[in-house]
């Protein structure tokens, strides 16, 4: 059986988001994250399955909107078949 905490990393990009417009919601939404975390750092995504396998799947546009000249990239992870990025 392998147990890994949940990813925050998502959580975190949303919380740099609202810091960086200042405005009492958006520290109120920063505020509530932080609770959301403290609350659940006892958690832990547990696999129990035989077919322990780590899938990716990576998918890049490289200067894909002529206009801007921006690169796009999508990617997925999964383990056991549960999607975890």
């Amino acid at each position: 059986m392998v147990c890994i905490p949940p990813d925050i990393a998502h959580l975190m990009g949303v919380a740099k988001k609202f810091v960086a417009i200042r405005e009492k919601k958006n520290w109120q939404a920063v505020k509530w994250i932080l609770r959301y975390l403290k609350g659940t750092g006892q958690y832990y995504l547990c696999f129990d399955n035989n077919d322990d396998v780590l899938e990716g799947h990576i998918d890049a546009n490289m200067v894909g909107i002529m206009d801007t000249r921006k690169s796009t990239i999508g990617f997925l992870y999964a383990f056991a078949g549960v999607t975890m990025s």
